[in-house]
């Protein structure tokens, strides 16, 4: 009796010591997985002030106040710049420059600094010991980067900057994979801007919280002197609800009443088409930045760039480019994904073409000749499928990445709402889907499954034979197939009305006719 007391009893010492193995390597991996239980962590909430005290870049610093820290036995931070899921910039000199790490007592502590692959860069880091918090660090930056073509610069002078989140604020970086960077639920960031008397901030309010790192790094702000803000300002109220302004970045540029006038009407019938189906944003402005460059579209967390509408006013490219830019705001930056980086940018593809169409902002012509287009022969399209995880990295190395992304994902997608549609004998679309995936993911990111189960089971549709075909698979998806899908989705009404008795135009340009036609 006395040896099978001492047998039990080792036996439930054991057990005791694996089960303790255990819970502490599953705590562990929630410090540092987005795929395991983290969401029911307590969330650290990092906060970060910037002082813009005047129109100058050398006045801009940043104090970032990090609290008990418990995931690991160091505090390991990427600075800027940090590349999202659309890398874009090239630094051609440092522009992160600490000025002190400090603890609660004011000691200063010792950091080490290198760096990390972050997709295809290398970012800076930098790391001290976890048990010197709650700590403080202060610094500066300069926004030191290769001239681009089409992106928007960052940048500030003594009338107006231009300033973007990865440019400027440091981050956990607590994984080595990009999107589990981005898309960590573990952590919340409250940024407060403290302004001169002489500088006024469009894009991000002077107080808010980011739920995750990308929507902190897709922050966009255009801030002015404070002389010249009034001409800069080209529109500001509601539009079904929620506050709008439209702010202009060039001063050498004067956008005639009347076009200001047409781009608000039609960003108006735009926002009232989201919004009935995904509602509001934020309580405060939304805010969108014109006059920065001319070619592109640039979403944001609180606001996005907008192509020059001046110099396209011709085109129904500027609508195109608004609703897509608008829809990203739910699509990819309030709710991400982890393992299609194709989803993104070919669903809001697919939607931005959509959505003007079906108010009467493009032609029927203009959609189809962009949808219904052969895509083989296109070398990226050809050897890569939109599900390789490379393709989050290179999206803006070559045209070809883009056709692959933008313009086969667009594709996808337009097969998608045809399959919802049909299941669900028209009563249920993807924008429905959406909406719901927008609502349920907000804040956090979902895997792939996870919406092929929200698309079955909402409209009773199977779609996973769409992804085997060509979401996995590299090549063009047939004409013929493109053809039937959309005929049918016309058929249905998901474009608005029908202005052609189907016969095809092929002089009539499509939406990526035009080759710096570039969305982001």
């Amino acid at each position: 009796m006395t040896y099978l007391f001492v047998k039990q009893t080792r036996f439930m010492k054991r057990l005791l010591l694996l089960l303790a193995v255990f819970f502490s390597a599953v705590f562990q991996s929630c410090c540092y997985s987005p795929f395991s239980s983290a969401d029911s962590l307590p969330r650290t909430t990092l906060e970060y002030s910037v002082a813009i005290p005047a129109m100058d870049l050398d006045s801009i610093v940043i104090t970032l106040r990090i609290p008990a820290w418990h995931c690991s036995d160091s505090v390991r931070l990427l600075a800027p710049p940090v590349y999202a899921d659309n890398p874009q910039l090239v630094q051609s000199g440092a522009n992160f420059f600490p000025l002190s790490f400090v603890d609660k007592r004011g000691d200063q502590i010792n950091y080490r600094s290198g760096y990390q692959s972050v997709g295809i860069f290398n970012t800076q880091y930098v790391s001290f010991p976890a048990d010197r918090c709650p700590a403080t660090i202060t610094y500066y930056i300069k926004f030191q980067y290769a001239r681009h073509d089409f992106m928007p610069l960052p940048g500030i002078n003594t009338l107006n900057g231009y300033l973007q989140g990865n440019c400027m604020f440091v981050t956990p970086a607590a994984h080595r994979s990009t999107v589990d960077i981005w898309r960590d639920t573990l952590f919340n960031f409250k940024v407060r801007y403290n302004l001169g008397s002489t500088v006024r901030l469009f894009g991000d309010p002077d107080s808010v919280v980011f739920e995750t790192p990308y929507q902190l790094l897709f922050s966009k702000s255009a801030v002015f002197a404070h002389s010249v803000v009034g001409s800069q300002v080209l529109y500001s109220g509601q539009m079904s609800g929620q506050k709008i302004r439209f702010v202009n970045m060039s001063p050498d540029t004067v956008f005639p009443q009347d076009l200001v006038d047409k781009t608000v009407r039609d960003f108006t019938v735009i926002v009232h088409d989201i919004t009935s189906k995904f509602g509001t944003l934020y309580d405060f402005p939304y805010t969108i930045i014109t006059g920065i460059n001319n070619y592109i579209g640039f979403e944001g967390t609180y606001a996005f760039c907008l192509r020059n509408f001046l110099r396209w006013q011709d085109t129904a490219d500027v609508a195109m480019t608004m609703a897509h830019e608008y829809m990203h705001a739910w699509i990819g930056v309030l709710a991400g994904e982890y393992e299609d980086p194709w989803w993104k940018e070919g669903t809001t593809t697919y939607l931005g073409v959509l959505i003007p169409k079906r108010n009467n902002l493009c032609s029927y012509q203009y959609i189809r000749n962009g949808l219904v287009i052969d895509h083989s022969g296109v070398p990226y399209v050809d050897e890569l499928v939109l599900s390789d995880p490379q393709v989050r990295s290179l999206l803006y190395h070559g045209p070809s990445y883009g056709t692959l992304v933008y313009q086969k994902g667009a594709q996808v997608g337009m097969l998608l709402d045809r399959r919802i549609r049909q299941v669900s004998n028209n009563t249920t679309s993807l924008v429905d889907i959406l909406a719901e995936l927008a609502r349920i993911y907000k804040g956090k990111a979902f895997r792939r499954q996870e919406y092929l189960s929200l698309i079955h089971d909402r409209s009773g549709a199977s779609v996973q034979d769409i992804f085997d075909r060509y979401v996995d698979s590299p090549g063009a998806v047939p004409v013929p197939v493109l053809k039937e899908n959309f005929d049918a989705l016309a058929i249905m009404g998901a474009f608005g009305a029908i202005d052609t008795s189907h016969q095809e135009n092929t002089t009539e340009p499509g939406f990526f006719d035009n080759k710096v036609n570039i969305y982001f």
